[in-house]
């Protein structure tokens, strides 16, 4: 992991936040952040892999990020 590459796409996330957030979707932290990054990479490694429940749980962690 990269953390400078990181830590940019965590300000360009906090910056777009107010632009893009959905009503009660919260700010993350910068370890809120990370963890949810660090979990969308491994749900995305695992492609056509995923089970039904995976599935489901990458969509929430991606509107979580800003990246639905």
């Amino acid at each position: 992991m990269n953390e400078r590459r990181d830590h940019t796409r965590f300000l360009t996330y906090r910056e777009t936040y107010e632009y893009f957030r959905r009503p009660g979707l919260p700010l993350l932290s910068w370890d809120e952040w990370r963890a949810l990054d660090g979990e969308l990479k491994a749900l995305t490694a695992l492609g056509s892999e995923r089970n039904a429940e995976q599935r489901t749980r990458l969509q929430a962690v991606r509107a979580l990020l800003l990246r639905d």
